[in-house]
């Protein structure tokens, strides 16, 4: 009976002392554990990382306000002058040939005013230069020449109306911008013989014209060969559209019947900005 008692005494002893080393262990471990290493998350409080879109935009919506246009223009230039002679009478082509030389021109346009649905319509100036140079003929043989140079130059300007129907381009992505313009015209110009004006009856060879004249024409959009060219373009430079064009221009400028007939028939190339 004794002996039983103490095995049982022995036993518990054995189970308080193996429960005493497990506390004591379990202790240590959680002391030794680095502070900042942070506590465990309950699954239920974890969010992924959500997936990061690009924002959507419109283009157009970047683009900034369009109130002006400027062409680069050149084309021929054949002045009307023979026309106003009767017969076979033709002194400009006697003096300086059939040869046609080249103008140069600029012009800007306020497009003051956008028409829904259609385009953009304001007014515009521009501006040309030309000159015709040849050794002038002897009046009794015209079939000599002269040493001596003869010039005439001509600045033709105009005021016009300038109307672009620009719709198909900025709604349809369609490249094509049709125009038309219509104004007034004047031209200065000046003959010279020997680097002095030359003179006819004791009249000298200048003047002031004035006249009508009108524009039609298409415009290829560039925009659309290059989108984002062209964005990074307006939002650096403020330049809204490029444009490659040629027109038909018809211009008569004589002072309505009273003076020298200096306007002309023609076509014409360059390039176009928008602002």
């Amino acid at each position: 009976m004794r002996r039983s008692l103490n095995s049982s005494r022995a036993v518990c002893a054995f189970l308080l002392s193996a429960a005493s080393l497990f506390s004591t262990q379990t202790l240590k471990a959680h002391e030794i554990a680095p502070e900042n290493q942070p506590p465990a998350r309950h699954p239920s409080a974890y969010h992924p990382p959500q997936r990061r879109r690009a924002p959507s935009y419109e283009p157009r919506s970047f683009r900034t306000d369009q109130n002006f246009a400027f062409e680069l223009r050149i084309g021929p230039y054949p002045p009307k002058i023979d026309r106003e002679f009767k017969g076979s009478s033709k002194p400009f082509e006697l003096i300086y040939g059939t040869k046609k030389r080249a103008h140069l021109g600029l012009e800007a346009d306020w497009q003051a005013f956008r028409i829904p649905y259609l385009g953009t319509l304001g007014p515009g100036l521009g501006w040309s230069y030309v000159r015709f140079k040849a050794d002038a003929p002897y009046k009794n043989d015209p079939s000599v020449r002269s040493p001596q140079p003869t010039n005439l130059w001509l600045m033709p300007m105009y005021g016009v109306a300038v109307l672009r129907v620009d719709v198909l381009a900025q709604r349809f992505s369609i490249p094509i911008v049709p125009y038309a313009k219509a104004g007034i015209s004047w031209a200065f110009w000046k003959s010279t013989d020997a680097g002095e004006i030359s003179t006819f009856e004791d009249e000298k060879a200048r003047g002031l014209e004035a006249g009508l004249q009108f524009h039609v024409g298409a415009m290829l959009w560039l925009n659309w060969l290059a989108p984002q060219t062209a964005l990074d373009l307006d939002n650096t430079a403020g330049v809204n559209n490029a444009y490659l064009y040629v027109e038909y221009m018809n211009s008569s400028i004589d002072s309505f019947g009273t003076g020298m007939q200096v306007g002309t028939s023609t076509w014409v190339t360059g390039l176009a900005w928008e602002y």
